[in-house]
């Protein structure tokens, strides 16, 4: 522990790292943000502290003190108190979805949304998700080379429109390349220490009016597509959101209903697509767990069709998802702001100062995992899985603000494979860089291209 002061009110802070004034470690954070964090604990520990213009940070990897941070989501907000969510990253983009929003209005879009996602509706959806999947592969032809995430991108956005909002998507590259930019934006304004105003003519506030120009466009055709049918009540997502009311009987604002539908559709698709293109990667690279894998796919399906029942019968399935969710979390930071002064760890926050937190770091610790390196599934195996603390692994967050969507999203992730497994054995292309991207989430830098093989 070490004080700022030798007085007696000193502030109790953790490491500080060692940066140039007022941009801190700001080029190493723009060269790889996950790597700068995880260097750090390495060297500084479990917490440490730095600061990019007049933002202080703190930076939290002992489970017991995120378990605390993500518990209390009243003290530790997902935007600064005094700031529009509109205004800080990926909120600009999304506005107060369920992803960005704080406080009593977002408990209050958590009650609305979860039941759409209770086991009895999402086992709904497993005929549409083998549907999808079944059409991929129809275009599909042995010996192809495609880019991996292009595919599984296309796939989960055709699976989440249609449960969730039972359209059927045209405008996948629009919308895919839309989502892609505003994630690099986004995490331009949050790294940024110049903070510019967004009414200012600047090429990037230009970008940022045109991306959500594209955007908007989509979301708004759907929901006005679905006003002008007259068929309202479809039983889905979208039917609940434009049925709520609040206390008051008011519905819920055109804007409101546009923040919600364009969180879940990132939220919904990207997510899924980006660990299906990680788990192909790590399969390629590891053929031992990769056949292991296949035997039990053949040996429980042959060559018919999945079906929701056959999920309980792959546990070796289930581990790989977990072991893939584990090396490359797609949701790999979770930053917090201090609503109030508190203490963590020991250590004195102030209202206004951000809390860092990452699954990325904290599942490639040693003390937690043996070889954390290694795509290892055996972790999570029945028994090994026991072993691993409740905050010590986390793939979809925790807390009350844990994914409310994690259901929906592993039983797609197991359909998802267990169909392409039976078809194709996917063989990465040799010379390529394999790197990881971590904007908004983590994404693979240069894409991923592979051969689809046969089976």
């Amino acid at each position: 522990m070490m004080n700022t002061t030798q007085t007696a009110v000193a502030r109790q802070l953790p490491p500080s790292l060692k940066a140039t004034p007022f941009f801190g470690p700001i080029k190493a954070i723009n060269d790889n943000f996950a790597q700068f964090l995880l260097d750090s604990v390495r060297q500084y520990g479990n917490a440490y502290t730095f600061t990019i213009a007049n933002q202080r940070a703190f930076f939290f990897n002992n489970p017991e003190d995120i378990r605390e941070i993500l518990q209390d989501w009243e003290v530790f907000r997902k935007a600064p108190i005094t700031k529009n969510t509109r205004h800080v990253g990926m909120g600009y983009f999304l506005g107060a979805g369920l992803l960005t929003n704080d406080g009593s209005f977002w408990k209050s879009q958590r009650k609305l949304i979860q039941p759409s996602f209770h086991t009895q509706y999402i086992r709904n959806y497993a005929d549409t998700m083998v549907h999808y999947t079944n059409h991929m592969l129809a275009d599909w032809q042995v010996g192809d080379v495609r880019e991996i995430e292009h595919e599984m991108m296309k796939l989960t956005l055709n699976i989440a429109t249609k449960t969730l909002f039972n359209v059927e998507v045209g405008y996948y590259d629009n919308m895919a390349d839309a989502i892609t930019e505003m994630q690099h934006e986004g995490v331009k304004m949050l790294k940024s220490p110049l903070k510019l105003p967004h009414w200012m003519p600047t090429l990037q506030n230009m970008k940022i009016k045109r991306l959500n120009a594209v955007v908007d466009d989509i979301v708004y055709d759907i929901i006005q597509k679905r006003e002008a049918s007259g068929d309202v009540e479809q039983g889905d997502l979208l039917s609940m959101l434009m049925a709520s009311r609040d206390e008051d009987g008011n519905g819920i604002s055109l804007q409101q209903l546009r923040d919600e539908v364009l969180t879940l559709f990132v939220a919904g698709h990207e997510t899924t697509a980006l660990t299906l293109s990680w788990l192909f990667y790590l399969l390629a690279e590891n053929p031992h767990v990769q056949q292991r894998l296949y035997e039990e796919i053949d040996t429980t399906l042959g060559t018919r069709t999945i079906t929701i029942e056959d999920l309980r019968k792959m546990p070796y399935l289930k581990m790989v998802i977990d072991e893939t969710l584990r090396l490359y979390p797609v949701g790999w930071l979770f930053p917090r702001f201090s609503a109030q002064d508190t203490r963590i760890g020991g250590y004195d926050i102030k209202q206004g100062d951000m809390v860092l937190m990452s699954p990325y770091v904290l599942h490639r610790d040693p003390r937690w995992f043996a070889n954390p390196e290694q795509f290892d599934p055996e972790r999570f195996s029945e028994e090994n899985a026991k072993s691993i603390g409740k905050y010590h692994y986390l793939p979809f967050g925790g807390g009350p603000r844990v994914c409310v969507g994690n259901s929906f999203a592993m039983m797609e992730l197991q359909i998802a494979v267990a169909t392409i497994a039976q078809n194709y054995r996917l063989e990465l292309m040799p010379n390529q860089r394999i790197e990881i991207e971590p904007l908004v989430t983590m994404r693979p830098k240069f894409g991923i291209n592979m051969r689809l093989n046969p089976r």
